[in-house]
C-alpha cells in the first residue's frame, strides 16, 4: 500500500470527532505527445498520486438530523501536522454542512468487474505510435492537412475506501486526442477545426474514421455559405449534439433532480408526453461499454454498477443516482454511471432525409438546459435540404424546448458510438425556432 495512503487511513482512524470517512486514491502514470504537423514537437511522461478525502460528521441542529461532509485532495508532500491540519479544517467544515442524514456505502462480498481494455499491458510509446499511425494515414488531401495533435494517454491504478469497509482496487485507462485540421481551397480562405475524442481503446478504424470526419468537416466549412431562407422545416441533429439532447432524459430520471424539486417526473409516467406521435425512447444505462472512457465497475462513492434499464417505450421504468440522494428518495442506488445506450427508432438517417430539412453538423456549442429543457446553439456547419437540391451552410442558430419537440421526434434506425454514449446518429425534431444569419 501506498505510504502516503496508509498515513491518511491511520490518522483517519484516530479520530474520535468524526462518524465517516471516504478515501478515493490514485496514482497516474501519463503520456503526453505534441505534434505540429507531421513532426514530433515534445513528448513527456509523468507519475501523480492524489488522495481525494471526504469527512462525514453526523449531528443536530433545530430538532432535524444532518451528516454533513466536506472534502479535499490531499497533496503526497504533507507532514503528519500538516494532514491533521488538513483533517481539523475538513471537519470544522463538514459540522456546516446541514445535508439530510444518510449512511455511507457498506461492504459487500464481491470486486469490482475489471473494465476490458486492449491497451491494458501495452507499451505506451508503441500505443503512441499507433495511434499517430491511424491519424495521420487520412492526412492525404492537397487543400487540407492535419495541423497539430496533442495526444494524452493515462493508466490509473485506484483505490477506494471508506470507514464501513468498503476496500476495492481497480485499473481505469484513459485517452485523449485533441485534433486540429485545416482547410484552405484555392482561392478561397483557410478553415481550422478544433476535434476532441476521449477513449479507453485504441480502436485503429474509430482512429482513422475520427481524422477523416474531422477533414470532411473542415472541407465542408470552407465551402459553407451563410444561411439564408430557412425556415419552417424540421432539424435533424447529428454527431455531439445528439448525446447531450439525449442526457435530457437521464437528468430529468436522477434522484438528484427529483430530490431537489427540479424534476418532477415519476415512475410509470413518459418524459415526452403521454401521446407521442414519433419514436418513444429506450434508454439503458450500461456501467462498462468497451472503449468508452466513462466505462467503471464501481462509483466514487462505493456503489457497484449493473445495468439498468431507465425508459422502455417512453415509460420510466426506476430513478438513478448517488447513494445519498437514493437513500432520500428510498430507492435502491445505481450509483453514477457515465455510459448510457439509447436504442433506434423506426427510420432510417435516409428516410429523415427525404423530406426538405436543415441537418445541423457542428455547433458553436449546442446545450439543453436540465431544467426548462430550452435547447439550442449557435450553427457552425449545416447542411439543407429545400426538397430539390442540398447547400451546406454556416452561422445563424436554433432554438426550441424539450416539451414542444419530444413527442414527434423520430431517431434514426442506425446507431453509434459518440461520447459516452451508444445512440441513433440522428435525431429529427419538430417545432424548432431556426434564425437566418442574414
Amino acid at each position: 500500500m501506498d505510504r502516503q495512503l496508509k498515513t491518511i487511513i491511520t490518522a483517519l482512524k484516530n479520530r474520535t470527532d468524526i462518524d465517516g470517512w471516504l478515501i478515493n486514491h490514485g496514482v497516474t502514470e501519463s503520456h503526453e505527445f505534441f505534434l505540429i504537423k507531421t513532426k514530433m514537437d515534445m513528448n513527456r511522461t509523468k507519475q501523480v498520486a492524489k488522495s481525494r478525502v471526504t469527512i462525514y460528521k453526523n449531528f443536530e441542529a433545530d430538532g432535524r438530523k444532518y451528516t454533513g461532509s466536506a472534502a479535499a485532495t490531499l497533496p503526497p508532500t504533507l507532514s503528519e501536522t500538516e494532514l491533521k491540519t488538513a483533517l481539523d479544517d475538513l471537519v470544522l467544515g463538514a459540522s456546516f454542512v446541514k445535508n439530510e442524514r444518510f449512511d455511507l456505502v457498506a461492504r459487500q462480498k464481491k470486486d469490482a468487474d475489471a473494465v476490458p481494455a486492449s491497451v491494458a499491458g501495452k507499451d505506451p510509446m508503441v500505443l503512441a505510435s499507433r495511434i499517430i499511425k491511424a491519424l495521420y494515414s487520412q492526412n492525404t488531401h492537397q487543400d487540407g492537412r492535419i495541423n497539430s495533435v496533442e495526444l494524452f494517454l493515462e493508466k490509473t491504478e485506484r483505490r477506494l475506501l471508506n470507514s464501513r469497509g468498503v476496500d476495492q482496487a481497480y485499473t481505469t485507462y484513459y485517452g485523449e486526442i485533441e485534433l486540429i485540421v485545416d482547410w484552405k481551397p484555392s482561392g478561397g480562405e483557410s478553415v481550422e477545426i478544433f476535434n476532441v475524442l476521449r477513449f479507453s481503446d485504441a480502436d485503429e478504424e474509430k482512429l482513422k474514421a475520427f481524422a477523416a470526419d474531422a477533414l470532411e468537416t473542415a472541407q465542408l466549412r470552407a465551402s459553407a455559405q451563410p444561411m439564408t431562407g430557412v425556415k419552417d422545416v424540421p432539424v435533424i441533429l447529428t454527431r455531439t449534439s445528439v448525446p447531450e439532447f439525449l442526457r435530457y432524459f437521464i437528468l430529468k430520471s436522477s434522484a438528484e433532480m427529483v430530490y431537489q424539486q427540479y424534476s418532477d417526473i415519476k415512475i410509470g409516467e413518459k418524459l415526452q408526453g403521454e401521446t407521442i406521435t414519433g419514436d418513444a425512447v429506450t434508454l439503458h444505462l450500461r456501467p462498462i461499454i468497451p472503449g468508452l472512457a466513462g466505462s467503471r465497475s464501481i462509483d466514487s462513492d462505493g456503489v457497484y454498477l449493473t445495468d439498468h434499464t431507465l425508459y422502455k417505450n417512453g415509460v420510466l421504468q426506476q430513478y438513478h443516482g448517488q447513494n445519498r440522494f437514493s437513500q432520500y428518495l428510498g430507492v435502491p442506488a445505481t450509483g453514477i454511471i457515465e455510459n448510457a445506450e439509447v436504442e433506434g427508432g423506426a427510420s432510417s438517417l435516409a428516410d429523415l432525409e427525404k423530406s426538405p430539412h436543415l441537418e445541423l453538423l457542428a455547433f458553436s456549442d449546442f446545450q439543453i438546459n436540465e431544467i426548462t429543457g430550452d435547447f439550442g446553439g449557435e450553427i457552425r456547419l449545416g447542411r439543407y435540404f429545400d426538397g430539390k437540391d442540398t447547400r451546406v451552410v454556416t452561422g445563424g442558430s436554433i432554438s426550441g424546448n424539450f416539451k414542444e419537440s419530444a413527442a414527434s421526434m423520430r431517431l434514426s434506425s442506425e446507431t453509434h458510438t459518440q461520447d459516452n454514449m451508444i445512440c441513433p446518429v440522428a435525431i429529427q425534431l419538430n417545432h424548432v425556432a431556426i434564425a437566418n444569419a442574414v
